[in-house]
């Protein structure tokens, strides 16, 4: 398949509008999110709406705030070296851990 038509649809999302990187991240399929971004997936992608399809996310959520809240550390990890530069992905990980201790707490 052409690096175009593949760009395409690697974006496409759902009705409430997740793309194939916000289910990655709640199923925790690291190699096909890794896929994903190396075909330039939108990694800041928000949803559109509220989505109670899988759990309660609400609409502006990104792959990475669905990785972070359901504990998914290694794509959140991925995600954010995707993002940022080497220098600030140290610190962003130690908050990030900090992070989805909380969420796990809250629950």
């Amino acid at each position: 398949m052409s690096c175009l038509l593949l760009r395409r649809y690697v974006d496409l999302r759902t009705l409430c509008g997740f793309n194939a990187l916000h289910f990655c991240a709640i199923l925790d399929h690291t190699e096909v999110l890794q896929e994903l971004i190396s075909h330039h997936a939108n990694i800041i992608a928000p949803s559109l709406y509220e989505c109670t399809q899988w759990t309660r996310f609400s609409p502006g959520t990104t792959p990475l705030h669905v990785a972070a809240s359901e504990g998914q550390t290694l794509a959140c990890k991925i995600l954010l070296k995707a993002h940022v530069s080497g220098k600030m992905v140290h610190s962003l990980l130690s908050c990030l851990q900090l992070v989805c201790s909380a969420v796990k707490l809250w629950r």
